[in-house]
């Protein structure tokens, strides 16, 4: 990609990020007073949202835990436990009845808790995979429907879990539809909403580098609700 080009798609990227929620001006992140990052999610340490069908196949990818580790080295340490998948053992079951964790889930999620207890800041990425990369199961894209528009596998309870360890928590909702975030709404003080990146910023992996500027140098706005929606309720999403 010629300079000019990359030049404008690095703005793009940056400005398509999304601050939801910012109790007490949390974000942006003051860098200097963080010594211990907690990051958990799906997302947070997942190359192949990035890939797909209709975009480069085999590009070098950053993910977002090696932007924050670069982004912090010599300044702070980055604890990383992956906390839950995508899919839990029970889905797509669980999209309607909330069954508790299994063993192996609970164990996950119990791992990003501890980090987050040892940390100053708390960073859990959550969000979709999109279905269009090969032998990865996504949960948006073609063949990919859904019964609800929630968070799926165990999100929402490591979401739960990791604010509870009573860290500061920013929940990044990285996805490539309108997803309901109504647990990180109630709980977590912070949300920043990115998005599946398009063509254009695959080809220097622009959104995860965009995720650690923007946590600790956030400027503007504009006007993005996430939906709030209970499939066991309603069928329509209700915008908050």
């Amino acid at each position: 990609m010629k300079t000019a080009n990359l030049a404008v798609a690095r703005q793009a990227s940056r400005e398509s990020v999304v601050l939801l929620k910012n109790d007490g001006h949390l974000l942006p992140l003051d860098a200097a007073a963080i010594k211990t990052i907690a990051l958990s999610g799906p997302n947070a340490d997942n190359p192949y949202y990035t890939l797909g069908h209709y975009r480069p196949g085999d590009v070098p990818v950053i993910t977002v835990r090696q932007a924050l580790e670069e982004r912090f080295k010599g300044k702070a340490q980055v604890l990383y436990s992956k906390g839950a998948d995508f899919f839990d053992a029970k889905w797509p079951d669980t999209e309607i009845f909330h069954d508790p964790p299994a063993a192996a889930e609970q164990k996950l999620i119990d791992e990003a808790a501890a980090n987050a207890r040892q940390a100053d800041i708390a960073i859990v990425v959550v969000g979709d995979q999109y279905n269009g990369v090969p032998g990865v199961r996504g949960t948006v894209g073609e063949s990919a429907s859904r019964t609800g528009i929630e968070l799926t596998g165990r999100q929402d309870d490591l979401i739960r879990a990791v604010v509870a360890a009573g860290k500061p928590t920013i929940v990044v909702d990285i996805s490539g539809r309108p997803v309901a975030l109504n647990v990180a709404k109630r709980f977590a003080p912070a949300i920043v909403q990115a998005f599946l990146p398009w063509y254009y910023f695959k080809l220097s992996n622009l959104p995860h580098e965009t995720i650690t500027i923007d946590l600790v140098n956030l400027a503007g706005e504009y006007d993005y609700r996430a939906p709030a929606y209970s499939v066991t309720k309603d069928t329509r999403p209700v915008y908050s």
